[in-house]
């Protein structure tokens, strides 16, 4: 008898695929394991500063990107785009039909154009 092929998502709808989730205390062991991070960050500082044998110079530039990654934040990207509308009055005061036209001059999907209008409607007074 052939075994029945399932295609496409095999996990049924609203059903997590991990249901215990992360195992309990996990957190917990590995910070005590690492010394609360200390042996992470030692470890990123020795490859930083060529401590170890055979660090190229691509691994002391990641090391240096997970350091500051982790001390200070991932830095954000940022993009431009550049629309020019013909219209005086603040953003504030423009109708959900002001706000379409402008983000179809942006080329933006139909779901950012619900995400917005739905943030417009709960901005009104």
């Amino acid at each position: 008898m052939l075994e029945k092929k399932t295609i496409g998502k095999p996990f049924e709808k609203g059903l997590s695929a991990n249901p215990g989730g992360r195992p309990k205390g996990l957190a917990k062991l590995v910070r005590q394991v690492s010394r609360d991070g200390k042996d992470p960050v030692i470890v990123l500082m020795d490859i930083l500063h060529g401590r170890i044998k055979g660090t190229r110079i691509r691994d002391r530039l990641d090391a240096a990107k997970e350091l500051l990654d982790r001390g200070y934040g991932k830095s954000t990207t940022h993009s431009e785009s550049e629309v020019t509308v013909h219209n005086d009055r603040p953003l504030a005061s423009w109708s959900v039909g002001d706000l379409r036209k402008a983000l179809e001059m942006m080329g933006k999907k139909e779901a950012d154009r619900k995400s917005i209008e739905g943030n417009y409607t709960m901005m009104k007074p």
